[in-house]
């Protein structure tokens, strides 16, 4: 997992930002939800209704970039640039969303 506490992040300046992987309950069946740093693992596995969250060390104009996989295949693909200021990152909860849209960047 990604944080500010590493050598490499204390070195820039980042703040922490909250991340949730939804797969919405209007999602048919089971999909991971994966940030660019992960390979598929069973706990990323998400049913329909449900979520996990990820912590990130981010700036404004950061991208990270998302994926949907369903039986190994990459399905969708999403890119999230932070616009939000640093300050706002405590109290801000992002969000990528896998639903009938496809896979959608909230609140970023």
């Amino acid at each position: 997992m990604l944080s500010c506490d590493s050598l490499q992040d204390r070195l820039r300046t980042c703040g922490h930002l909250q991340i949730e992987l939804v797969n919405d309950d209007q999602a048919i069946g089971p999909v991971s939800i994966l940030a660019e740093d992960e390979q598929p693992f069973p706990e990323a596995v998400l049913a329909s209704g449900t979520s996990r969250r990820r912590l990130f060390c981010v700036e404004r104009g950061d991208a990270k970039r998302f994926r949907v996989v369903r039986g190994g295949d990459t399905i969708a693909v999403a890119n999230c640039v932070v616009s939000r200021a640093r300050y706002e990152y405590e109290s801000t909860v992002s969000r990528v969303v896998w639903d009938p849209r496809g896979l959608v960047c909230e609140n970023w």
